[in-house]
C-alpha cells in the first residue's frame, strides 16, 4: 500500500494532512521537530484512525441524508395528493352549485337569462377567468419572494439584509410544516387554534432545550408578520385575536451578556494587527484599521464594508468625521475620526476617482463582506477571517470574541467615562431614534465627539 504523504506544520509543531475536506493536525504535542521519527510514527497511526473515523461519519451522514430525502419526497407526494383531492372536491362543489343555479333559472324568460349572464361576466368574469384560491404554501412563497426583492434592493445599496431574508424563509418553512401536519392547507384554515398550538409547541421546545429562545421567538414573530401582511393585502378579512404584540413575548430571552475585552487582550490584538503582512497577503495595516473602526466608530464588519467615500467629511475645525445612515437601523451614524484612524483609512482606501464608491475592498478587489441570497454558506467575511486568525494565535476561545466585541468594549468604556450622559452611548452605537428625537430635536454631537476623544486617550493606541 502506498504511503500517504503528510506535511510538517511549523506553527503548531505537528504534522498536517487534509483528508476529504477536513484539516487534520496530527501528533500535536508529541513532536520535537520535523526530524523526530517517533513523532512522525505517532502521526501516521493517528492519521489512520482519523481517516477511518471520518469515513464512518461520512457514511452515516450519507445514510441520514438519503433517509431524509426519502422522507421529504414522501411528505411532498402526500401533500400534493391531499391538495389535489381538496381541489377536486372544490371543483365538484362548484359544478354542483352551478348546476343548481341553472335549474333555478330555467323558468325565467330568455331576456332575463341574457341580462343575468352579461351581469355575471361583468362582475365575476367567465368561469375560466376566476382566480383560484391559493394554498398556504403558495401564499407564503409569494410573501417570501417580496421579501427577497426588498433584500436584493438593500443588498445592492450596501445593506446587509440577506440574513434577514434567509431567516424569514427558514422560519416560515417551519410554520408551513406545522400547519400541514395539523391539516391546515389553505390560508383560511389558519385560525386561533392553529396559532395557539404553534405558540405552545415553541414554548415547550424551549423548556426542554430542543430550540433556543431566540429561534422560537423569531418563528412566532415571522408567523405573525406574515398574517399581518395577508391582512394588509386583503387576502384575509381579519387575523386571529391571539396574534397581537404579545404573541411572541411568551418566550423569555436570557439576559444579554456583552463581551468586553480586557486592556491586556486589546493590547495583544493590537500588537498582532500592527505587523504588516502578518495575517494578510496584502502589505499594509488593514487589520489595525479594522480594529480602529470598531473602537473609534463602533463598526461591525458590514459597517466597515459599506463605508463610502461620500461618507467621509471634513469639519470647519479641521478634523475629519463620518456622517452616514446605519444600514441596520437607518439611524444617523456620525463619528469623529481619530487622527490615526484617518491616517490608516487614507492608506488603505480605494481611489475616489476610480468609480468604486466604497472606501475599502478585499485583496481580490471585491467587497469585504458579501452574501448570496440563496446559499446559506455563502457568507464571505474578509474582516472576521484575519481577526479569528489572530484570536487563535492568542488562544482566545469561546463565543462573543469576534470583531464585534470591539463595539461592545468601546461602548462599555464610554458609558464609564461619561456616566452622566446616557444619550452619548446611544448615539455612539447608532441605535434607532425615538420619534421625539427624530422629529422635534436637532441632533447635537458635541458630547459624542468629546466622548470619542476620551476613548482615544483611554485606549492610547500608537504605531
Amino acid at each position: 500500500m502506498k504511503e500517504i504523504k503528510i506535511n510538517w506544520y511549523k506553527p503548531r509543531s505537528c504534522w498536517k494532512k487534509t483528508y476529504k475536506g477536513r484539516t487534520l493536525y496530527l501528533a500535536s504535542g508529541l513532536c520535537e521537530s520535523k526530524e523526530d521519527e517517533l513523532g512522525k510514527a505517532h502521526a501516521r497511526v493517528e492519521l489512520a484512525d482519523r481517516m477511518k473515523q471520518i469515513d464512518d461519519e461520512l457514511a452515516l451522514e450519507r445514510e441520514a441524508e438519503k433517509a431524509r430525502q426519502e422522507k421529504e419526497a414522501k411528505a411532498k407526494a402526500d401533500y400534493k395528493e391531499m391538495v389535489d383531492r381538496e381541489r377536486r372536491i372544490g371543483a365538484q362543489s362548484e359544478a354542483a352549485a352551478q348546476a343548481q343555479s341553472s335549474d333555478d333559472l330555467k323558468d325565467l324568460p330568455v331576456c332575463f337569462l341574457t341580462d343575468i349572464s352579461d351581469m355575471v361576466k361583468l362582475t365575476r368574469g367567465t368561469p375560466n377567468e376566476q382566480p383560484k384560491e391559493r394554498t398556504l404554501v403558495e401564499e407564503i412563497d409569494l410573501y417570501v419572494d417580496k421579501v427577497k426583492q426588498r433584500a436584493t434592493k438593500k443588498k445592492e445599496n450596501g445593506g446587509c439584509s440577506v440574513s434577514w431574508f434567509q431567516e424569514t424563509r427558514d422560519k416560515l418553512a417551519e410554520f408551513v410544516h406545522y400547519a400541514t401536519f395539523q391539516g391546515s392547507l389553505m390560508l383560511a384554515d389558519c385560525d386561533r387554534t392553529l396559532f395557539e398550538g404553534y405558540q405552545e409547541l415553541q414554548s415547550r421546545q424551549c423548556d426542554v432545550g430542543k430550540t433556543s429562545p431566540f429561534t422560537a421567538k423569531k418563528r412566532l414573530k415571522h408567523a405573525r408578520t406574515f398574517m399581518e401582511h395577508c391582512l394588509r393585502t386583503e387576502r384575509i378579512d381579519k387575523i386571529p385575536a391571539i396574534l397581537d404584540r404579545k404573541y411572541a413575548q411568551i418566550i423569555t430571552l436570557p439576559e444579554p451578556n456583552p463581551t468586553v475585552l480586557t486592556s491586556e487582550q486589546l493590547k495583544a490584538f493590537w500588537n498582532l494587527a500592527t505587523v504588516p503582512k502578518k495575517f494578510s497577503r496584502k502589505k499594509g495595516n488593514r487589520n489595525a484599521l479594522y480594529m480602529l473602526l470598531g473602537l473609534n466608530c463602533a463598526y461591525r464588519a458590514i459597517d466597515v464594508s459599506s463605508l463610502k467615500h461620500e461618507h467621509i467629511k471634513k469639519s470647519g475645525d479641521g478634523f475629519h468625521y463620518i456622517d452616514r445612515k446605519r444600514n441596520k437601523t437607518n439611524a444617523p451614524q456620525v463619528h469623529r475620526l481619530w487622527p490615526l484612524t484617518y491616517q490608516l483609512l487614507c492608506q488603505e482606501m480605494t481611489d475616489p476617482n476610480s468609480g468604486n464608491p466604497y472606501c475599502l475592498e478585499s485583496e481580490n478587489g471585491g467587497p469585504l463582506v458579501s452574501y448570496d441570497l440563496e446559499v446559506k454558506s455563502s457568507h464571505r467575511d474578509n474582516i472576521a477571517g484575519p481577526w479569528n486568525t489572530m484570536r487563535r494565535k492568542l488562544k482566545l476561545t469561546g463565543k462573543g470574541l469576534g470583531h464585534s466585541s470591539l463595539r461592545d468594549t468601546a461602548a462599555t468604556i464610554l458609558a464609564k467615562l461619561m456616566p452622566e450622559n446616557n444619550n452619548v452611548v446611544s448615539q455612539f452605537l447608532s441605535h434607532k431614534e425615538t420619534k421625539t428625537l427624530k422629529y422635534y430635536v436637532v441632533p447635537d454631537y458635541t458630547q459624542l465627539f468629546k466622548g470619542i476623544d476620551l476613548l482615544e486617550k483611554h485606549f492610547n493606541l500608537n504605531m
